[in-house]
């Protein structure tokens, strides 16, 4: 993985999401919490910057704060989702909508599962959040067998979700890591 660091925060969360939801960077301390988990790598990470572009001499003059290179903070690697399993469309509440005639891909109606939506409420001047709950015997089914013992998982029918198993929900929020958050999209297997 390749990473550039956009303006904005000079803040490296435990969990960095690095793209459209695909591709995540976590600290060595997610890593190493995440070993015995089966589902996954771990890889290396490069860092760039756009030349000229240096730290400033004095941060506090700083308009839009970034991380800048050398970078500072904890190791980072990238987790590279390695399993991968079809949904099990009889059980779930996923129906298929449309196939793109160009690609072969395809829209997916998701009834029923947990969402939160982020809002700019201008009268207020902040972030309001919007929250459903996940329907009873609603949302994604796998079967279990199939995930052969993977608790981080993509669904092949849906690539962009990164799923796991209540034990590794469980551990992250033990150790309180940061920049991550869980929506529930099943209930059982």
């Amino acid at each position: 993985m390749i990473l550039e660091w956009e303006p904005g925060s000079n803040v490296v969360g435990d969990f960095t999401i690095t793209g459209f939801g695909e591709d995540i960077a976590v600290t060595d301390e997610v890593a190493e919490s995440l070993k015995d988990f089966l589902g996954f790598e771990v890889g290396a990470i490069e860092m760039f910057q756009r030349k000229g572009l240096k730290p400033p001499t004095n941060p506090a003059r700083v308009r839009k704060p970034r991380v800048w290179l050398p970078y500072q903070g904890q190791p980072l690697f990238e987790l590279w989702v390695t399993k991968r399993v079809h949904l099990n469309f009889e059980r779930s509440s996923v129906r298929q909508m449309e196939e793109c005639r160009v690609c072969g891909g395809r829209e997916h109606d998701i009834e029923g599962v947990e969402e939160t939506m982020l809002d700019l409420n201008e009268e207020r001047s902040g972030v309001m959040r919007a929250h459903t709950a996940r329907t009873a015997g609603k949302g994604f089914y796998v079967d279990e067998r199939d995930l052969q013992g993977a608790a981080i998982f993509r669904l092949i029918e849906l690539d962009a979700m990164i799923l796991c198993t209540d034990p590794v929900k469980r551990l992250i929020e033990e150790r309180l890591f940061t920049n991550i958050a869980f929506l529930e999209y099943r209930e059982t297997f």
